[in-house]
Formats: structure tokens, sequence, C-alpha cells
């Protein structure tokens, strides 16, 4: 039997070791309002007190402590314990809540900090029920393939991965933190398989495939040599790989592509950056708004950035402005109901409308831009006016900066994100005014095809490999070149290797993908033409 998922990269094979952790079995006795609101406060102080002592070993637990601490999370478990819940299920309830803030935004990236808001209410759930805090990994001491229902990064702690070959769970996302660290780690992990709870069974013998997304159960013997012999020559690629990852890549052809690293946080940016990363060719500003209860000022977002710019030495960094409205919406600002925030005000709309916001994150990449190799990009540009007034605001801060005499790169550069149909079709009158693009192409698609990239009903006609896509592709890269401006891709595609080829035809100037990816990526552009 065989079950499919999404896998990070790697192979493996050997006796499943599975690990269920269901704390809702465990009985609970459930007291006043008043008595549940103090097993709770109790709960949330003790995970606080537990991140705190962890968040020096990994950046991910203070991240995690911001949660916890968050009064929101709080005010939600209490509004369900005044509607009669237990202090558990009213834990669960606000997780469900505030899980499907970050599951229903269209961004693969913050859909996994779902998964850090699930981690820290299972936490202090798990401070209720299970308050001697046992192992559910302690089994753990003999080489198998970990399988499980999900891994959360509290998690990590508590996993002794020399023994661990392989990871299969049934949840899960692949730019979530366990899946960056257990790639880190060179562990390959399959997520989404779903029921391989029910069907895999202690001592099974797998062969995961977590490249290409499967694990086989019981397979025969014939099968599993093959398999070992496969997994031999991929572990010997792999270290080859991995090797060259710190150097340029260039074609067969002899042209030098960079490979620049998509990030979402300061820790991936570090994670990149040791991964072999060109650069940084997508960092998302986003979590600096999503991981508190305000706007953060312009002092709180420079510090970011100017430790970003450093962790970047001499390499770019590109600082994606604020891609939030439609379906990326902020706890503390509540947007319209749209019936449709795929074609709503999203991006540097919902930028332009609220300049003295805008103005602010401007003023502190500018600042920023001092200590290092900055550029400014600007997402889901579908109008000339829109990147007129936005350079405009830009000079405009610029003035204000040198009036309050604080130092930033005069010559900042700045370019657009390329993902509506109508940035294609004038991309020769774009490219005359801005200087780089990059291309999206995961939103690109979904306009093109007119394809939700959520809705599993239309998938069939997703397809980024789509010669309508690529064509598009081709005019944005053809009327760059024509206006001497550099073209990357920042989307999936750019990390598929059987795609590469077909990018860099297209006339793409540089890549921009998952830290996890970057020495693959670039071994596939050393053979490619």
């Amino acid at each position: 039997m065989t079950f499919r998922g999404t896998g990070t990269c790697g192979m493996a094979l050997g006796e499943a070791l599975v690990v269920k952790k269901n704390l809702d079995k465990v009985s609970y006795q459930k007291g006043s309002p008043d008595e549940e609101m103090r097993v709770v406060t109790q709960a949330l102080q003790d995970t606080k007190d537990l991140l705190l002592s962890k968040s020096h070993d990994e950046a991910v637990f203070s991240a995690h402590f911001e949660i916890a601490d968050d009064p929101e999370l709080q005010e939600a478990i209490e509004a369900y314990i005044h509607d009669g819940m237990s202090a558990p299920d009213a834990i669960d309830a606000a997780m469900i809540d505030i899980e499907g803030l970050f599951r229903n935004i269209d961004d693969e990236y913050l859909q996994a900090r779902a998964d850090d808001v699930r981690d820290v209410c299972l936490q202090i759930k798990d401070s209720i029920l299970n308050p001697s805090r046992q192992n559910p990994f302690q089994d753990i001491n003999q080489p198998c393939v970990l399988v499980t229902d999900e891994l959360l990064p509290s998690d990590i702690s508590l996993i002794n991965f020399e023994y661990v070959q392989g990871i299969v769970t049934a949840k899960g996302n692949r730019t979530s933190h366990v899946c960056i660290i257990t790639a880190n780690k060179g562990i390959p992990m399959l997520v989404n398989a779903a029921h391989c709870m029910e069907e895999i069974k202690q001592g099974d013998y797998l062969c995961l495939n977590a490249s290409e997304g499967w694990v086989q159960i019981n397979p025969d013997e014939e099968s599993i040599n093959h398999f070992r012999k496969q997994t031999e020559l991929h572990s010997f690629q792999l270290r080859e790989m991995n090797g060259c990852a710190m150097q340029s890549a260039t074609t067969v052809s002899g042209k030098t592509v960079p490979v620049m690293g998509n990030a979402g946080s300061l820790d991936d940016i570090k994670t990149a950056v040791l991964s072999g990363a060109d650069g940084i060719g997508l960092f998302r500003s986003e979590f600096l708004f999503m991981q508190r209860d305000g706007f953060p000022d312009e002092e709180t977002q420079f510090q970011v950035y100017e430790e970003a710019a450093r962790l970047c030495g001499e390499k770019t960094l590109t600082i994606r402005t604020l891609d939030i409205g439609g379906d990326k919406s902020l706890p503390y600002m509540p947007l319209p109901k749209e019936e449709n925030p795929f074609l709503g005000q999203r991006g540097i709309r919902f930028c332009l409308a609220n300049t003295t916001l805008f103005k602010t994150q401007i003023r502190a990449i500018l600042r920023a831009s001092h200590w290092g190799n900055v550029q400014i990009m600007l997402p889901f540009i579908s109008d000339i006016s829109e990147l007129e007034k936005t350079l405009a605001l830009i000079e405009e801060c610029k003035k204000e900066l040198e009036e309050q005499h604080f130092a930033f790169d005069a010559g900042i550069k700045t370019g657009i994100m390329v993902e509506t149909p109508s940035v294609v079709l004038l991309a020769s009158e774009f490219a005359s005014r801005t200087d780089f693009f990059s291309i999206g192409t995961n939103d690109l698609t979904q306009y093109i095809m007119v394809a939700d990239r959520g809705n599993a009903e239309v998938s069939e006609y997703y397809v980024q490999t789509h010669p309508a896509v690529l064509r598009a592709i081709e005019h944005v890269a053809e009327a760059a070149h024509k206006h001497h401006i550099p073209v990357s891709v920042c989307g999936e595609l750019a990390s598929d290797p059987e795609s590469i080829q077909l990018l860099l035809k297209a006339g793409i100037d540089k890549l921009s993908v998952n830290a996890s990816a970057i020495a693959l990526v670039k071994d596939r552009i050393r053979h490619s033409h």
C-alpha cells in the first residue's frame, strides 16, 4: 500500500515507530467558570515559563512565547469558558478560531503559522491534562521511521533524532518550522499523508520517498532492495549537492544564475544564508505585523530590517512591503468583507489606502538600507499609477529622512512583483519605470488560468507550466531585458526541479526559493543549458 503526501527532500527506509499524541482521551472534571479560568491562567503561565526557558535554543520558541503572551488568546479562551465550556474545550475552540484566520490566508508561509498557534494551544492544554509532561517520543531508541499524527516545534526538543531516519505525519505543512528544522538535519519528511495513522502499524517496514511525496508500506524484498540502492545513490548525490551549495550556480552554457532565498523571519534569513543563498530575493514583512496587537512603529520595523541587512552582509536583501488585505487580515484592523478578496484591496492597494502606515514602513526600510544592500519590492501591482504614487511616497520619505539627518541609500532600488495579467501586458511600460521584476508564479497562474489555487474543485486548471503561463513569463523577461533590468521568479515554480530548465529558457535571470531547496536548485542549474 502506498500513501501520498507533501514531501521535503530525501529518501529513507526502516521500521515504523508509531506515536499517537491524543490528549482528548484524558479524563477531566470541569469546575465553575472561575475555577476553569484559574486553571487556564496557571497553564498559560507554566507554558510561558517553559517557552522562555527554551527561547535561547531555538528562535521559534520566542515567537511561541509572544503567542502565549497575547491577551487576545486568553480573552478568546475566557469567552468560551463563560459560554459553559471546560478549560480544555475552550482552548480547542479558541485555537480553531485563530488557526482559521491563518489557514484562510492565500500565502503558504503564513498558512504555516497556523501550526505555531496550534502548537502553543496544545502546550497550554497539555499543561492541564498532562502536568507531568510525559514525553510521547521516549521510545525512540533505535533506528526507525517516525509516524505520528502531527509534529510541532515543541516536539523537536523531545525527540532523539540520532535514531530517526525519516518522518511521516498525517497533518502538517512543508513550510512549517518543523519541516525547515528537519530538512536542516537532513531528515526526509512527508506531511499530509492522510489516514497514515490508521493504516501504518508499529513495526511495518516503510520505504519513504519525500522528494516524490510518497511512502510505501511493507513492499516485497525486490522492491526494498531496489529502493535501498536508490537511497544510497540519492544520499551520495545529496552530499555532493550540499557540498557545492555555497558556490555559485552556472549552466552548461556558461550563464551564472543567482539562487536567492525566500524568508519570513530573521531566523529564515540565517538559515538561507547558511544554506548557500546568494541573497534574499523575498523577505516577507507580514510576520512583523501579524505577531502583535498593533501596527509596529518605525523604530521596531527599522531594528528588524537593519538586523536582516546585517545578516545578509554584502548580499542583496529584497524586502517586500506589507502584503495585507483581502484574504490576509490583521487581528487589530478589521477589514470590510469582500465578495472576492483575491480581486479586492490587497497588497499595494491596501498600502496606498493607508499612506501613514505605508510611509512608516518605507522610512524604516530606507533607514535599514544604510546597513546593507537593500531593495524594496512592491506586491500586487496592477496599474502604472500605483507604481508612480509609491515612487513619489518613497521620494517624500527620502526628503523627510534627509531633513532629520538619517542615513540611507539614496540610490536604493525599487522593483515590483509581477502577479497580475495587467502587468504582463504592460511589462515594457513597467520595466521602464522600475529597477527589477520578481514574478510571483503562484498568483500569476491563478489569475491567468482563472483558477483559485486553494480550490480543489478547479485544481486541474491550476497548472503553473501551462503554455499561457510560460508565455507570460517569456513576455515579461523579454520586456525586462529590453530595459536592462533583471527578472526573477520567487513562486513555487522556482523550486520545482523539472521546471528550472523551462524558466531559464524563458529568460529568467534569478530564482528565489526556500532554504531547503537551494542546494537542489543550484545543482539543477548546473545541469541546465
